[in-house]
């Protein structure tokens, strides 16, 4: 079964596209900095781009011979793609957890060092559709005169030949 996840909130304070899209563009990926920009693509009001968040995270191994376990540091990275679009203040996350939005958050104070604040949209899908399904009128067969005879509408089949032997008067 598919999914497909959409984490959306408020950016507030955020600079203009072309000016968001060349900070982030000239941030790249810097080895010493927790946060880096794989790609960046701009337009006049939206900006995209592919966020990585670099930590380290404790591995645990068994050592059969020692019978110890051991703990190794891994690199672990979460990849965060996003639509910004500054003008209406939207923040898009096409991927990741609810978190992802403060993430994004940090990503954008602090290493752009820009003035923005995120909050986030929440989104209530299943009472949103059982709203709608309490106001949608259902069908009802008593609103009809003759709901229970329906009427079958014929038309007359046209052929190619017909249409054509009426257009010139040709027959056969």
């Amino acid at each position: 079964m598919a999914s497909f996840k959409l984490n959306i909130a408020k950016v507030r304070g955020c600079p203009p596209a072309g000016e968001l899209a060349v900070a982030m563009e000239s941030f790249a990926l810097p080895e010493t900095e927790e946060f880096g920009v794989l790609n960046c693509t701009g337009t006049a009001e939206t900006v995209f781009a592919t966020i990585i968040r670099k930590t380290q995270q404790a591995v645990q191994r068994l050592d059969a011979e020692t019978a110890q376990v051991t703990a190794a540091a891994v690199e672990k990275v979460s990849v965060y793609p996003i639509g910004i679009r500054p003008e209406s203040e939207v923040l898009e996350i096409y991927a990741g957890p609810a978190s992802a939005i403060e993430q994004v958050g940090v990503f954008l104070g602090s290493c752009l060092a820009l003035p923005t604040v995120t909050e986030p949209i929440e989104i209530d899908i299943p009472a949103a559709i059982e709203k709608v399904a309490g106001l949608t009128e259902r069908f009802s067969p008593d609103r009809f005169e003759s709901a229970s005879t329906p009427t079958i509408r014929t038309w007359p089949a046209r052929t190619r030949r017909n249409s054509w032997t009426r257009s010139t008067g040709w027959t056969s």
